[in-house]
């Protein structure tokens, strides 16, 4: 028997706080601590605490089968619904080139400026600040 059909089949068909009670109620736990997630959360948490708890008793495929009412047959017949597949991403062309174009540089510099750390700076433009040192003016 597939556990992953046996935990999806027993939560068909169940509203969020169904299926939320279902997993404590089998596992001995307090619904009332799930009660500040969303829906989803809900769902996706009982889905979880299920397989998690499949994996570490040996009866308990038995005892989920028995609390649903579901049969062998119904568990072993049963097919997930396919997913919905998603549309690809449109790729853009890009074009690789292995040297980038260096821009032609204006110096606009009047009279020199000095950082408050001493070292000269250089005006590329009225908004554009550089270190004499870093680009070795």
């Amino acid at each position: 028997m597939d556990q992953k059909n046996l935990v999806a089949l027993a939560m068909e068909n169940r509203t969020p706080a169904e299926k939320i009670g279902l997993a404590c109620k089998l596992m001995g736990l307090d619904p009332a601590a799930y009660t500040h997630l969303d829906n989803g959360r809900k769902s996706m948490t009982a889905g979880n605490l299920l397989r998690g708890w499949l994996k570490k008793e040996a009866d308990a495929a038995g005892r989920l089968q028995a609390e649903c009412g579901l049969s062998d047959v119904e568990v072993d017949a049963y097919v997930a619904p396919e997913a919905k597949p998603r549309a690809a991403r449109p790729v853009a062309e890009t074009k690789v080139s292995s040297t980038l174009p260096i821009p032609e540089l204006n110096w606009v510099e009047a009279k020199p400026e000095y950082a408050g750390d001493g070292s000269r700076i250089v005006r590329m433009s009225p908004d554009a600040i550089f270190s004499a040192d870093v680009i070795g003016a």
